[in-house]
């Protein structure tokens, strides 16, 4: 999704809802994506019915694909991605809210280890005015892996009213470990509210050790820091049933990062 000309000046391209798009003109759309590092899921009487989506959860990739969403009027999408030690490869995630009144709430958590290489992009287009967008990227590398998140937000000249927010973080395990974030705003629109932040470090020193005055092992420390870290992610999964697993998932993952 290209809308800037190499001066910055704003292109208006079309909408795009040709094969493979999602187009959301009702309602409310969720998707859950999880790569990685498979949580045993159980077959035959005791399996996990299908969801609202028809698909049955949890269906692990190693490689995460991509996404391309248009929100009409009115709607609203959820998605949350969870990648685990396993996956490698990109997740591309394009969203065209071409509607007002939309909302847009994309969370993901990546999780890598060993000499994994991830990258997240994501390209958000504010066409219309009125709508919202959150986006919540939080990463943990350890060992020589390298993560990293390309997002762009861009709000179209009349998009007025558009209120957009981007937050990416990340906690190196290893000196060797590397995140990093470009995240951009492309603003040609004047009434609106956006911003983005960005942290990316080893873990709270002054946490670990508020914890460990009281009693915590450092260990067990580290982990509840970290799995703070995944929580605001792992809220994002509606069904009960995968958020429990989920949770088993991500805290065997972190864990093992920490050995």
């Amino acid at each position: 999704m290209t809308v800037s000309d190499m001066h910055g000046h704003y292109i208006d391209i079309p909408v795009s809802e040709g094969p493979g798009s999602i187009v959301v003109r009702e309602g409310f759309f969720r998707r859950l994506i999880v790569a990685g590092a498979p949580v045993e899921t159980p077959t035959g009487p005791n399996a996990a019915a299908p969801n609202s989506a028809g698909q049955r959860p949890l269906s692990y990739v190693e490689r995460p694909g991509a996404l391309h969403l248009v929100l009409h009027t009115g709607t609203s999408a959820e998605i949350t991605a969870i990648l685990l030690p396993g996956a490698s490869g990109s997740l591309d995630i394009d969203a065209d809210i071409a509607g007002e009144g939309c909302s847009l709430d994309f969370r993901c958590l990546c999780i890598s280890s060993a000499d994994a290489r991830l990258s997240v992009n994501t390209r958000v287009l504010h066409r219309m005015g009125n709508s919202t967008s959150r986006q919540e990227i939080n990463c943990i590398a350890s060992d020589t892996s390298r993560i990293s998140f390309n997002g762009t937000v861009t709000v179209a000249p009349g998009a007025d009213g558009t209120d957009a927010g981007q937050l990416s973080r990340g906690i190196l395990l290893s000196p060797q470990a590397s995140v990093q974030t470009e995240p951009q705003l492309e603003i040609y629109a004047d009434d609106v509210k956006c911003s983005h932040g960005t942290s990316i470090g080893r873990p709270d020193e002054t946490g670990l050790f508020y914890m460990r005055s009281r009693g915590i092992p450092l260990k067990e420390a580290e982990v509840l820091q970290l799995l703070s870290l995944a929580a605001p992610v792992l809220d994002g999964v509606p069904d009960p049933a995968e958020r429990t697993r989920l949770e088993t998932a991500v805290e065997e993952a972190i864990r093992n990062s920490l050995q």
